[in-house]
């Protein structure tokens, strides 16, 4: 008897719990429907009002970054003529934020990450890139922002891509990484620490994706993960370090921890030019995905509050952890190796040897993925 209430207790706990994971799972169903259904009422309402002929013939969900679906990408035909639609829940509420009626995109993707305006990264063989560039992004970083500016992107293809572009124009003001910056010291070195700027900045970005992304990314900290990247980015003729050793030497390392990454600079002709100042949107971009970057500048001026640590060196290299876009400047925030101060520098685009403020010579950029 007591087995086969035993038995009995057993059962109705399976289906009390069986029930509970069935409602559960149904409860998310029902909301993926609801979003389809509504989603796709705007997308039909927004074709007769503007399109009409046009027929959706397929549609893909789109993601946040909670994995949740927040709205769906509708692919449209006309005769022989093609289109897409997006909807998607900005701020809670789903509205149509893309319409075009002149090609369509990304028909044949696993799954679509929508983070505004043309901002679509995809799943493709388990890894995650941005549709435009195919650059990786790492999980941790989707969906920063939802603002899409609607009106300019309900027209046709070449319109969106210019809204695209003015949208990264229209960046301003103050932006910073939100997790804090170790600060490294080029002379925790065991050697040569006057001339490891680079070394000891690769070694300040590693720290930081160690400390909140991948825990095991730092074989060491501090002064002796100056010293393990120095075996991967050497110093050439034992006072200076190229951008391309930079590069392959962390590539090596991020590789040998089991990890891959993508390494890209924008560079400029070093000691006659500065690059060019729209490029701080790019900057901008990068931290607003959480991604500090390793920038060389030259030393004809000053820290804004006086302080020039390389003075006499040329060029230098810091940790960028943040940016603040001006109508008239552009601060750039820094961890500077040199003695591992945060400090502010002024990007001057203007291309003479007596400048007022910093030449930027080069912006690295790491993307790392598992």
């Amino acid at each position: 008897m007591k087995k086969a209430i035993s038995v009995l207790l057993t059962s109705l706990i399976i289906t009390v719990l069986f029930t509970s994971n069935v409602y559960a799972d149904e409860s998310s169903r029902r909301e993926v429907r609801s979003v389809y259904s509504v989603s796709e009422n705007l997308a039909i309402q927004y074709i007769r009002q503007n399109e009409p002929g046009f027929e959706i013939v397929s549609s893909d969900p789109l993601y946040d970054g909670t994995n949740a679906v927040k709205g769906y990408l509708f692919h449209l035909k006309r005769n022989e003529t093609s289109g897409y639609i997006t909807v998607f829940a900005l701020h809670g509420t789903l509205k149509v934020t893309e319409a075009c009626f002149e090609k369509d995109k990304l028909t044949e993707e696993n799954k679509i990450y929508y983070n505004g305006l043309l901002e679509y990264d995809v799943l493709r063989n388990g890894v995650l890139c941005s549709a435009r560039t195919n650059e990786v992004i790492p999980i941790a970083f989707l969906c920063r922002f939802e603002d899409v500016d609607i009106v300019s992107s309900l027209q046709n293809y070449q319109a969106i891509e210019n809204a695209y572009q003015n949208q990264l124009r229209d960046y301003s003001g103050v932006i910073t990484l939100d997790y804090a910056v170790t600060a490294i010291d080029q002379h925790d070195a065991y050697s040569g620490g006057n001339y490891k700027c680079m070394q000891t900045s690769a070694a300040m970005l590693i720290q930081y994706y160690d400390e909140h992304y991948y825990s095991n990314i730092a074989s060491v900290s501090g002064g002796a993960l100056i010293n393990v990247l120095s075996s991967y980015i050497s110093l050439d003729g034992g006072t200076y370090t190229t951008l391309s050793t930079l590069k392959t030497g962390l590539g090596n390392y991020i590789y040998s921890r089991g990890y891959t990454s993508i390494i890209q600079s924008n560079s400029c002709d070093l000691g006659n030019d500065t690059l060019p100042m729209n490029f701080d949107q790019t900057m901008y971009s990068e931290i607003a995905n959480e991604r500090p970057m390793i920038m060389i500048i030259g030393s004809e001026a000053v820290f804004t509050y006086g302080y020039n640590p390389c003075s006499g060196s040329g060029m230098h290299a810091v940790l960028v952890r943040g940016v603040n876009i001006t109508s008239s400047d552009t601060y750039i925030y820094v961890t500077d190796p040199w003695d591992a101060t945060p400090s502010t520098i002024i990007w001057d685009p203007v291309n003479t040897a007596d400048r007022t403020y910093f030449a930027v010579y080069s912006v690295v950029r790491v993307h790392i993925n598992s």
